[in-house]
């Protein structure tokens, strides 16, 4: 038991130098392994390297270094051929003379030029190319910088120069829409031909190309206005600007005619539509003139306007009191008429002239008349009948009662002035309302349970058969009409059917 620990530190010791044994030999295995793995990538790297160059970049540097001897090789040869007839003609010129040494050396360098032209083809083999290239670049740039259009012939005729044929086709679409057909069968075409032009003078745009193709259309279709009234079509003139001021002519004239500052307008629908128009359907200048000189074709009324100052009416306030007699007038305020600036249109059409009110300020206000007439019964006016009611005395405005009932006079007769009230007797409703040979405009009302009252020589009757009133209401105005000798209300009392003397209940009248 004591050689227990003794024994654990030394299998410790041991476990731990097989690790550390195992560590160092896998680590220096793995070291091995990646340098040989390194050296192989290595070799294998500089392998494919050596390929490379000698399958591509040496071809390529061989042909740029052969092509470069070949471009140098005739001008290495020319100038070893010039130094060579330099030194020619120098040792001729010595020997023989200047023009034997000038021919000397021309045949030399004759000589030279066959035997080594060889070179200057090679050489040609590979400045050729570049030579077609610049020419190549340069007549593209050149190309490139010149304007192309279309040129556009109708009927053979040069019109212009547009930019593409969309702009003839906008064109044509243009007029198309603006043309106004008054036939079924009108129709309008053109056909262009194109040829390409280069650097035209000028491109027409849609609209500069559209009137220049009406000014060539003009034998078919032309510019003008239709004139319409009250939608009817009555010409076509092609000259818009003329047909719209001798319309305005015809206003102004007669606005003169109708005196300073009027104006004047058509009465109908007078319209003008522009547009292109097929020159078969333009009237004639004389069509179109006798037309204008029909003014009843169009109508006028003229207008003149005036600021006046005109006079407000003051309006009559009546009431009735019992503080005054009957039929009385009293004037409590006198009335007092207004002010206004009044802008007027006078109007006049066919002859007839009416005014119309603008505008109306007021520059004083009115003072109203307030009028009081008497509505105060004169005492004994109202009288009891026995078994009917009551009674008024129909005239309260009366002067005197020139005759009574009797046995040559049926009734009673009221004197007062022409236009004096005569009063409803009682409650009851109209059963005669008209005209008598000796009653004259008269009036019978029926107060039912046997009562009638008439009412005879009214210059006026305020009401008609079978109207209803009461006692008190104003039925018609004393006169003088029918058999009659003087303004008054004769006036008679039916009771049962039988006519009774109307003193017996007015004894005070």
């Amino acid at each position: 038991m004591r050689n227990r620990p003794a024994h654990t530190v030394r299998q410790t010791h041991r476990a731990l130098g097989q690790a550390a044994y195992l560590l160092g030999f896998w680590g220096e295995r793995t070291a091995c392994d990646l340098a040989r793995t390194a050296f192989q990538l290595g070799g294998m790297a500089a392998s494919r390297g050596r390929m490379l160059y000698d399958r591509f970049l040496r071809p390529v540097a061989e042909g740029f270094a052969a092509a470069g001897r070949d471009l140098a090789a005739p001008f290495t040869r020319l100038a070893h051929g010039m130094r060579s007839i330099r030194e020619l003609v120098r040792e001729e010129r010595q020997a023989h003379g200047a023009p034997r040494a000038l021919a000397r050396g021309l045949l030399y360098f004759q000589r030279g030029v066959r035997r080594y032209a060889h070179l200057g083809m090679r050489a040609a083999r590979y400045v050729m190319p570049l030579l077609a290239l610049g020419v190549f670049v340069f007549t593209v740039r050149h190309t490139l910088n010149r304007s192309f259009s279309l040129a556009v012939e109708v009927n053979g005729k040069l019109v212009g120069y547009v930019e593409s044929e969309n702009v003839l086709e906008a064109a044509k679409n243009t007029l198309q829409q603006n043309i106004v057909s008054l036939g079924q069968d009108d129709q309008w075409q053109i056909t262009a031909d194109y040829t390409l032009a280069v650097d035209p003078d000028e491109l027409l745009d849609q609209d500069s190309l559209a009137r220049t193709l009406l000014e060539m259309s003009h034998n078919e279709i032309q510019p003008g206005a239709a004139l319409y009234v009250d939608g009817q079509l009555v010409l076509v003139s092609d000259d818009a600007p003329g047909l719209r001021q001798a319309l305005q002519a015809l206003k102004t004239t007669a606005a003169e005619g109708a005196g300073e500052g009027s104006a004047a307008e058509f009465i109908r629908d007078v319209e003008l539509q522009e547009g292109i128009y097929f020159t078969s359907d333009i009237s004639s200048e004389t069509a179109v003139q006798q037309t204008l000189s029909d003014t009843d074709l169009f109508g006028l009324r003229t207008i003149r306007r005036a600021v006046e100052i005109r006079e407000i009416p003051y309006e009559t306030i009546t009431t009735r009191s019992e503080e005054y007699r009957w039929g009385s007038v009293q004037t409590i305020q006198t009335g007092q008429a207004g002010s206004a600036q009044v802008t007027v249109d006078y109007v006049t059409e066919g002859g007839v002239t009416n005014e119309q009110i603008v505008e109306s300020v007021t520059l004083q206000e009115p003072v109203n008349e307030e009028i009081v007439i008497g509505s105060r019964i004169p005492a004994g006016s109202l009288a009891e009948v026995s078994g009917y009611g009551t009674l008024l005395w129909p005239v309260p405005n009366y002067k005197y009662v020139s005759r009574w009932m009797s046995s040559g006079h049926t009734g009673a007769d009221i004197c007062a002035n022409a236009g004096q009230d005569i009063l409803a007797a009682a409650d009851g409703r109209v059963v005669t309302a008209g005209w008598h040979y000796s009653y004259g405009n008269y009036i019978i009302l029926d107060h039912g349970n046997g009562m009638r009252t008439l009412y005879a020589h009214c210059s006026k009757l305020y009401v008609s058969y079978g109207q209803y009133v009461s006692q008190g209401d104003v039925i018609g105005a004393v006169g003088n009409t029918g058999n009659s000798f003087g303004n008054h209300c004769h006036w008679e009392i039916y009771l049962g059917g039988s006519r009774v003397n109307a003193r017996q209940y007015f004894p005070g009248m």
